[in-house]
């Protein structure tokens, strides 16, 4: 074997792991492409998602302004409906012992008017 084909085989060795590389690279390249693509297209659907989230949750703010809104009221009607309460009970207790005592206060009137049976 002299030199020049030691030197031959040497470089014919060296081309096949050049090419085995550029092999291997190809496909690592096609690979990270491929997983590329599908990143777009899932950020593209969160990006989606999103929208209709903010779109939601705008929305929400608005129902949840009512609700403070309604719950003011309500406050307000149960603070009403508690003294209508207070009074209702007052004058049916006044009525009861009107009714109660009626024979009582028509003679004190019949009294106080000179009608005494």
């Amino acid at each position: 074997m002299d030199g020049t084909q030691i030197i031959l085989r040497q470089l014919e060795m060296m081309n096949r792991r050049l090419d085995t590389i550029d092999e291997a690279g190809s496909e690592r390249g096609r690979r990270i492409w491929e997983k590329l693509n599908a990143q777009d297209t899932q950020i593209a659907l969160l990006a989606h998602r999103f929208a209709s989230l903010e779109e939601s949750v705008s929305g929400q703010a608005l129902t949840l302004s009512q609700y403070q809104d309604l719950r003011k009221k309500a406050e307000g009607a149960g603070w009403l409906g508690q003294k209508l309460l207070l009074l209702g009970s007052f004058v049916l207790g006044a009525a009861g012992w009107i009714y109660g005592s009626w024979s009582t206060i028509a003679g004190a009137i019949k009294w106080a008017i000179g009608k005494v049976p």
